[in-house]
């Protein structure tokens, strides 16, 4: 009886262990997952999420251009190149401007007519070159004149001048005193040697006619060796310098004045011949030096 008993305490001992075993061996470990069998199909991923359609405005302008790095970098360079060349051009034509308005000798754009053109007005001394004359009158007389020239700032210019003298007269019969006045229209070409810059000095040469007058006192040829009024053609030649500021003028001359066909002073005083020629009178010959102050435009 005691082996059957055993028998069947030691089947009941089984029977309440087993369904414990059964339920540990099917908890799955946590730190080691189940691996998915081969032969078992994987579960289908999730569709993605629809995305709202963005509305387009058709008036909105075209987006910007993303740079790409790459091409950023040569662009840059030409850039670069583009602008130093920009620069160059720049500069030139200033230079070339400055250095036209200095070649273009015959026009002169700083001024209203392109050329210039000035009128002075002065005054300065004046005396005869030959002896004769030099005893007769003054050694130095008075001397003033109006010019204007035309062509200031350009090479070759035009001065039209008047110019008007006067000298005491000596030893006239009778005690008598007069004045010679001499009065002068000429014309001269001019040559500018600095026609466009401010201090230009220039040389000139003309033609011109001159007329002298006794006045204040009565002379004939055979009381006094002289006669009263004389014409002469004469050719006047000379240099000067000018300087030109804002329109203003400044000018210094000398000039000579050489004449022909003089009928005033006899070279012998009274001696003969009575009836002189030309060749019998004192040259009247003359210089000049003078300043005057005037406007170009």
């Amino acid at each position: 009886m005691r082996p059957t008993i055993k028998t069947v305490l030691f089947a009941c001992a089984l029977c309440a262990v087993a369904p414990g075993q059964r339920a540990a061996s099917a908890q799955p470990d946590p730190g080691n997952p189940p691996s998915p069998s081969p032969a078992q199909p994987l579960p289908p991923a999730p569709p993605p999420a629809a995305q709202p359609t963005p509305s387009v405005d058709p008036n909105a302008p075209p987006p910007a251009p993303i740079n790409d790095p790459a091409v950023t970098a040569p662009s840059s360079t030409t850039t670069t190149t583009t602008t130093t060349t920009t620069t160059d051009t720049s500069v030139t034509p200033a230079i070339t401007d400055t250095d036209d308005s200095f070649n273009d000798t015959w026009h002169d754009s700083s001024l209203q007519t392109g050329i210039g053109v000035s009128t002075i007005l002065g005054g300065g001394v004046a005396g005869f070159t030959d002896r004769t004359m030099r005893d007769t009158t003054s050694s130095v007389g008075g001397l003033w004149g109006l010019r204007m020239t035309i062509g200031s700032h350009i090479p070759l210019g035009v001065d039209l001048a008047y110019v008007g003298s006067a000298m005491n007269l000596n030893g006239l019969p009778g005690g008598q005193s007069g004045t010679l006045i001499g009065t002068t229209a000429e014309a001269a070409l001019r040559y500018n040697i600095m026609a466009h810059m401010p201090f230009n000095p220039y040389v000139f040469a003309g033609i011109g006619w001159q007329r002298y007058d006794v006045t204040s006192a009565h002379v004939t040829l055979s009381d006094a060796g002289m006669n009263e009024t004389d014409n002469l053609l004469e050719f006047p030649l000379g240099l000067g310098f000018s300087y030109r500021k804002d329109g203003f003028v400044g000018d210094l001359r000398g000039t000579f004045r050489a004449t022909t066909d003089q009928n005033l002073v006899l070279k012998n005083g009274l001696l003969p011949p009575f009836n002189p020629t030309s060749n019998d009178f004192a040259p009247m010959h003359t210089w000049e030096a003078s300043a005057a102050l005037g406007y170009e435009f």
